[in-house]
């Protein structure tokens, strides 16, 4: 499938529907549903940080409730652009995504600290790509 992938996280999935709006700016919404996501998924989208302390408190977020998968067609640098360039939601440019709705620094249900940022969106070809095959196999 064709498209940037965007996962958008639990902290906003009470602002899915704004959040789609802002997305739809960039260009159409080709797939989006609502999932719980596997440890394996999680996995793929944050190899990168699987060595990272963070990781298992990442890992215990995404899976405190719904995420919304989906496919925009439009660039990865126009994903970017409107969700936020940073990770963290107050370093992020006014109105994008992560700025409006991502929570910032919370804790997990077990006490771990997690940055809340409403989204995840990838950041290169190859990343798209292998994170679009792990939900669209």
């Amino acid at each position: 499938m064709n498209g940037t992938l965007f996962m958008i996280k639990p902290d906003g999935m009470p602002f899915s529907e704004e959040i789609l709006r802002l997305l739809d700016t960039r260009g159409r919404i080709l797939d989006y549903a609502p999932r719980k996501i596997f440890e394996s998924a999680i996995d793929c989208l944050y190899s990168q940080m699987d060595k990272d302390p963070v990781f298992f408190a990442l890992r215990e977020y995404l899976n405190e409730n719904y995420c919304g998968i989906g496919i925009i067609d439009c660039s990865i640098d126009s994903v970017l652009e409107i969700t936020g360039k940073n990770t963290d939601p107050i370093e992020c440019e006014i109105n994008t995504i992560r700025f409006n709705y991502g929570a910032g620094w919370g804790y997990t249900k077990s006490g771990l600290s997690v940055l809340r940022n409403a989204i995840h969106r990838p950041k290169s070809e190859e990343q798209n790509s292998l994170q679009i095959n792990t939900f669209y196999k």
